[in-house]
């Protein structure tokens, strides 16, 4: 199963409202005991601050409409999402699923009505991610398997404001760095020579211009959800002149899609692999770049092998051992030799974890070393002969008792008086830069 994070409670209950002035729906013909499927989608264009719509679609005999606008509502220490919903028949039973996983709740409401709850962190997350959420439906003397396949996303809704600025109401999950990022696109009708972005809890997007009056905007799961339960979120731009603007906008979070079939869920949507279109184009991506966005979405690049893109790096607590170990060589060794040691960390949630030619470049940026030598990867012998030499025997051990992992794979950097051995943990994400230094 699944871990739940918890968020501490900001706000009193939110009621989030959509508009959906278009719908766009495609059903096939079937019997009325036959396979069938239908699918409706919320249109992009449609305004995310204005009442509309609800979204509906039929596959057989049963028909499910839902509110497309979820609800977020403060739960003990964190939040509640919820989306509510009818059908045309009596129900007896409602379940929501991923694949071999059950995932959320959903509870009956009445005979024709029902919610599907998710909460903080990781299931909000997960399905605005781009992960489809699974809804069964035990409709009442009937013996045919309904099934609804629920996609969702977050949406910008613009407050009034002045017209210079203009957000971009979709906003879409991507792969950058090896993250998660949601990313908005924000338009001007003058040449900004400062864009910024903020929410009221101090969190704000990685800001990049796409052209002279385009912007982009990628928050985290963080900053989106700081502008949905705190919000609204900020954008300002300054002019060649020296004019500020601001505007607000809300955040908003919808399904944007309801799919309906009697097929079986797992055929009808199998796990995702890669499609060798997005391999292709990640393979064609410049090496060291982060952004994989012009490749796809972040489920479809995910499921991919990135071996272009460099890992980015974060301290982490190397806990009581590591230290304990370096203390100890350096008292043994004579000045100017002395050897430190540093744990970090890194997200990448691609299926295939990062090469070490991949980790030592990403670590070479990070700590902008220059003038070194990338080695690459170093055989498990050199590292234990070097670590002895140095009176480091147990820090091999040392990391092992930190991460629970007896698994990790060795890459060299030198430079003159100096090499770093990186002993890098897939599993955990996790990497150990052991610095040895003569001089």
């Amino acid at each position: 199963m699944r871990r739940l994070l918890t968020f501490s409670a900001l706000a009193p209950a939110l009621f989030l409202s959509l508009s959906l002035s278009s719908l766009i729906g495609c059903s096939a013909t079937v019997d009325a005991d036959g396979p069938a499927e239908a699918t409706a989608l919320l249109d992009d264009g449609a305004k995310a601050d204005a009442l509309g719509a609800n979204l509906s679609t039929q596959a057989g005999q049963l028909k499910v409409t839902v509110d497309p606008a979820l609800t977020v509502t403060p739960i003990g220490q964190g939040f509640r999402y919820t989306v509510s919903g009818s059908t045309n028949r009596d129900l007896d039973g409602i379940q929501s699923f991923v694949p071999d996983d059950a995932f959320g709740e959903a509870l009956l409401t009445g005979k024709r009505t029902f919610t599907v709850s998710l909460n903080d962190d990781h299931e909000i997350n997960s399905v605005l991610s781009g992960m489809r959420l699974l809804v069964s439906f035990t409709v009442h003397g009937s013996t045919t398997s309904y099934t609804a396949g629920l996609l969702f996303a977050p949406r910008f809704a613009p407050r009034s404001g002045p017209s210079q600025i203009g957000v971009d109401t979709t906003v879409g999950a991507i792969w950058y760095a090896g993250q998660l990022a949601y990313r908005g696109k924000l338009r001007f009708t003058v040449t900004p020579s400062v864009v910024n972005g903020w929410t009221d809890q101090d969190l704000g997007p990685r800001i990049s211009q796409s052209s002279a009056r385009i912007y982009q905007d990628d928050w985290s799961f963080e900053g989106l959800k700081s502008g949905l339960v705190a919000g609204p979120v900020h954008f300002s731009i300054v002019d060649g002149a020296g004019k500020a603007y601001f505007r607000d906008a809300d955040v908003r979070l919808v399904v944007k899609e309801l799919a309906l079939t009697t097929l079986d869920p797992y055929e009808r949507w199998p796990q995702p692999t890669c499609a060798a279109t997005v391999q292709r184009c990640l393979d064609k991506l410049p090496y060291g770049s982060a952004d994989t966005a012009s490749c796809g979405r972040y489920d479809q690049v995910r499921v991919c092998r990135v071996t272009q893109i460099l890992p980015a790096f974060l301290p982490a607590d190397g806990g009581s051992e590591i230290p304990a170990v370096v203390d100890g060589a350096n008292q043994s060794l004579t000045p100017p030799r002395h050897v430190t040691a540093a744990v970090y960390r890194y997200d990448w949630s691609a299926v295939t974890p990062p090469a070490i030619r991949q980790i030592l470049d990403g670590y070479v940026a990070f700590d902008r070393l220059d003038s070194v030598t990338v080695a690459g990867a170093a055989p498990r012998s050199e590292l234990d002969a070097a670590l002895a030499a140095w009176h480091l025997d147990g820090l091999t051990a040392a990391l092992e008792h930190l991460v629970f992992i007896d698994r990790f794979e060795v890459g060299k950097i030198t430079s003159g008086s100096t090499t770093w051995y990186v002993l890098h943990v897939p599993e955990a994400g996790i990497i150990l830069v052991v610095t040895l230094q003569t001089t």
